[in-house]
C-alpha cells in the first residue's frame, strides 16, 4: 500500500470492485455492465488489453500539488459529477508519469475541465465506447491522430473542451488530458489509445505496457462520512 502523499500531478487512478471495499456488492453492480462489455473486448482484441483486468471500472487524475495542500484531490468524471474533488472511497491501483512536467500540464488542464463543473457526464457516452473499440479498436487508424492533436492544443486553453460538447466519461477525460498536454508540448502522445474509444480497461493496459508510466502501487481510501459511496462511473439506468 502506498499513500497519498506518494503521488504527484498527473498520476492516473483506476478503480476495480474490491471484496474489501464497505458494500462492494452494490459497486460491482454499477458496474457490471461495464465489467461485462470489457471482458468482451478483452476476448475479441486480447492484444489492445494485454495487462489489464475486465473489472476495472473508473479512472481519475490526481491533480494535487505538494506545494498546495488545499487544492482539490482528484479530477474526474462520473455519475456524480464531472468535477475536483476528494479521492473517493475505495482501492486505486495508481500510475504516475515519467515526465513530471508534463504531468503536472495534464493535471492543469483537467483542473480547468473539472473544477467549475460545467461539463456534464454521459452514461451513453462511455457505452458508446465498446461497439467504437469492437469494430475500430482503440488506437489510432491512418490518418487520425493529427486532427485529434490540432483539437487537443486547442481544448487545453479553454473549460469547455470540444469533445465534451455531448458530455464525457471518465477514462475519455483523463485520455484526453494527456492528449491536449502532448499537444502542446509538441510530443507524441504518451497514452496511444483514441479517448472516445478508451475504456477504462483499455487505460489500465496502457497503463501497463507504457514506458512514459510507472506504476506507483496501490491506494486504499477508506470510509468516511464525507465518502458515503464508491464511484459510480457507469450506471445504465441514468443514461440520457
Amino acid at each position: 500500500m502506498v499513500e497519498k502523499s506518494d503521488l504527484i500531478p498527473g498520476s492516473v487512478l483506476l478503480w476495480a470492485p474490491n471484496p474489501l471495499d464497505r458494500e462492494s456488492s452494490k459497486a460491482e453492480a454499477r458496474h457490471g455492465v461495464i465489467g461485462q462489455g470489457q471482458a468482451i473486448l478483452h476476448r475479441q482484441r486480447p492484444e489492445d488489453y494485454e495487462g489489464a483486468e475486465a473489472s476495472t471500472g473508473h479512472a481519475a487524475m490526481w491533480l494535487k500539488h505538494p506545494d498546495d495542500p488545499s487544492g482539490p484531490e482528484v479530477g474526474e468524471a462520473s455519475r456524480a459529477a464531472v468535477t475536483a474533488q476528494a479521492l473517493r472511497e475505495g482501492t486505486w491501483v495508481a500510475f504516475a508519469p515519467q515526465n513530471e512536467a508534463l504531468g503536472q500540464q495534464a493535471a492543469d488542464i483537467m483542473k480547468r475541465w473539472t473544477q467549475d463543473q460545467t461539463l456534464e457526464y454521459r452514461t451513453a457516452r462511455s457505452l458508446s465506447t465498446f461497439p467504437l473499440a469492437m469494430a475500430f479498436g482503440n488506437r489510432p487508424w491512418e490518418g487520425e491522430l493529427e486532427p485529434l492533436q490540432q483539437r487537443a492544443a486547442q481544448d487545453a486553453h479553454t473549460s469547455t473542451p470540444s469533445f465534451a460538447q455531448n458530455g464525457t466519461f471518465c477514462s475519455e477525460i483523463v485520455a484526453n488530458a494527456y492528449l491536449s498536454a502532448s499537444a502542446l508540448s509538441n510530443e507524441e502522445p504518451v497514452i496511444g489509445t483514441v479517448p472516445h474509444r478508451t475504456t477504462p480497461s483499455a487505460l489500465h493496459a496502457e497503463m501497463v505496457k507504457s514506458t512514459s508510466f510507472s506504476e506507483v502501487g496501490i491506494i486504499h481510501v477508506p470510509p468516511s462520512a464525507e465518502q458515503d459511496q464508491p464511484p459510480a462511473a457507469e450506471d445504465p439506468k441514468s443514461a440520457t
